[in-house]
């Protein structure tokens, strides 16, 4: 990953950590127009913030190499919460072998709708 990218990601790691330190200090209770924000992919409500689920559910199946990795980037950022994570990925992360061909297997399949459907639960 490049410097830019880097910075990208280490700055929304930081914005995301202000946003959940903020949210335990306001008394959300008191808040009558509090209801629920959506920011960046993420939902922002008085649970605390949440992964859009409306986001991953469309999520088209990967049919390449560059978003094979796009969605392993997505899946990768959430894995703390993700029992078994690597297990779940190898499927798709074997794909991304310069040695291999890209041909999306039924293992394939399974393993991107599971990792897809525990980033909707996380």
């Amino acid at each position: 990953m490049d410097k830019g990218r880097r910075n990208l990601v280490l700055s929304f790691k930081d914005c995301m950590a202000d946003l959940k330190r903020a949210l335990t200090l306001w008394k959300l209770k008191k808040c009558e127009s509090w209801l629920e924000v959506v920011l960046l992919g993420h939902v922002v409500s008085k649970e605390g913030i949440k992964i859009n689920p409306k986001a991953i559910i469309d999520l088209p199946r990967p049919t390449n190499a560059t978003e094979t990795i796009s969605f392993l980037g997505l899946a990768r950022y959430y894995r703390q919460v993700m029992k078994d994570f690597l297990k779940m990925a190898s499927a798709l992360t074997n794909l991304l072998k310069k040695a291999t061909k890209f041909i999306l297997t039924e293992k394939c399949e399974k393993a991107f709708q599971e990792l897809r459907h525990r980033l909707i639960a996380a």
